[in-house]
This record gives structure tokens, C-alpha cells and sequence, in this order.
């Protein structure tokens, strides 16, 4: 590898980390209807110059400087490419890999952050998804797994739903927030469409394995510290994008 080729990895890497962490802050306030066209601030929540945002400078309002998630994803995915580049995946080529890598990552903060999954952003992953299934899989298994990860998502969110209204009435107190938001019935779409069929089986066993293992350590941690409450939400996308993650890459 020359040098030139590392360092634009690393270019690359950068630029892909400041555009995920400047749409995960944004987007959800374009669907309040707010139009943002500079970055904000996670601290303030108000908007801040473009060279703020590329420097990591103080923001002008709160004079903080950017949370860790900034940093982390800013400095994680020149990690994540090299790592892609030195050790390749056995199917999905680098710079497929690459796109993949950045539309989960978007999803995956906005996720673990907001909330929320936007539809837009779910037409998108559609759209990627079927182009990357099509080319690992051919479209007859392509179509098929996005069919069977949204039916299987589908059938769960309203399971959810169904508890929830179970534990409400046993309780004669509504739940705070509901086990699974309709944004992970779409991703279960999306990610069958990646991963194809069979292979859409495997990737939702994994995300229950590592969704339930991380649910384990949180309920552990928070009954040693005395915060524990019972019926916690905890984000299940990334879990989702995670074991579709391990099943694309494998070397």
C-alpha cells in the first residue's frame, strides 16, 4: 500500500465520520420542519459555524466542546476502513463495504440517540439494500429476505405493543416508551434486503443474542448501582445493524 492510497483512507475516513455526525444531529430537526443548513451544537442545541464543526472548536453559545460521540465516530470509521482495507470481506467489495458502513453508522447514532429511524432515511437504506443484496445474492433472495426481516419485525412490534398494553392495565400506568418503534420493523425490511434469504435469519438471531447479552450487563449494572426500573427501553437498531454487520464482513 503507498502512501498516498493511506492517506486518502484516512481523508476518506474523516470526511464519511464529520458527515455522519453532522446528519445524525440534523435530521431530526428537519422533521420538525426546522430547515438547518449549518451543524449544531449537541450541547446547546444551537447551530454553529462550519469551521467550528471541522475543528472540534468551543461552540461560540456554551463554549463546550463536542461530545464524545463527535469524536468517536469522527475517529472511528478511519479505523473501520483501514480495517475493511487490510482485512477484507469474503463477498462485499471495499468500496460497497464502505457505503454500508456509513448509512449504518448514520443509523446506529440517530438511533441510539433520537430514537427515531426517519422514513426517508429507511427509503434510502431500501434503495442501497437491494442494490447490495441484488449484487451478493441475486434478486429472487434479495426480495425474499427483505419480505421475511420486515414480516419478522412486523410480527414483533406488535407483540410489543401487545405487552405493553398487558403490563398497562396490570399496572394502571402507561409504559414510558414501547419495546420497538415501527423504524425497526423498516430497518428488519432493509437489512433482509442486504443480507437476503436465509441469511436474514441468521442477522436477526445475532441481534437478539447481542441485544439481550448488553440488556443483561445494563440490568446488572444498574441493580449494583441502585438505578434499576423495571421496563427500561433500550435502542434495538444497533443490535440489528451490528449482527448484519458481522454476517456482511466475515473475512
Amino acid at each position: 500500500m503507498s502512501i498516498v492510497e493511506a492517506i486518502a483512507i484516512t481523508v476518506l475516513g474523516l470526511i464519511i465520520g464529520m458527515g455522519v455526525n453532522h446528519l445524525s444531529s440534523v435530521l431530526p430537526y428537519l422533521r420538525s420542519g426546522s430547515l438547518i443548513h449549518h451543524p449544531i451544537c449537541l450541547w446547546c442545541h444551537n447551530t454553529i459555524s462550519w469551521r467550528t464543526f471541522v475543528f472540534l472548536a468551543q461552540c461560540s453559545r456554551c463554549h463546550r466542546y463536542p461530545r464524545l460521540r463527535i469524536w468517536l465516530v469522527l475517529l472511528g470509521y478511519p479505523v473501520l476502513l483501514w480495517v475493511l482495507r487490510l482485512i477484507p470481506a469474503s463477498r462485499i467489495n471495499w468500496w460497497l463495504g464502505v457505503i454500508t458502513l456509513a448509512y449504518f453508522g448514520l443509523v446506529a447514532v440517530m438511533d441510539f440517540e433520537h430514537r427515531i429511524i426517519l422514513n426517508p432515511i429507511s427509503i434510502t437504506g431500501a434503495i442501497l439494500g437491494l442494490g447490495t443484496g441484488w449484487y451478493l445474492h441475486g434478486l429472487p433472495k434479495t426480495l425474499l429476505g427483505g419480505i421475511a426481516g420486515y414480516a419478522t419485525m412486523f410480527i414483533l412490534y406488535y407483540l410489543g405493543i401487545a405487552f405493553s398494553r398487558l403490563v398497562t392495565k396490570m399496572r394502571n400506568q402507561p409504559l414510558d416508551e414501547v419495546a420497538l418503534g415501527f423504524g425497526d420493523v423498516n430497518l428488519g425490511g432493509v437489512l433482509g434486503l442486504y443480507l437476503g434469504w436465509p441469511g436474514i435469519t441468521a442477522g436477526l438471531l445475532l441481534a437478539i443474542i447481542l441485544g439481550g447479552s448488553f440488556s443483561l450487563f445494563v440490568i446488572l449494572y444498574r441493580l449494583i448501582t441502585h438505578k434499576y426500573q423495571m421496563f427500561m427501553a433500550i435502542p434495538y437498531a444497533p443490535f440489528l445493524l451490528l449482527g448484519a454487520t458481522l454476517l456482511l464482513f466475515r473475512p
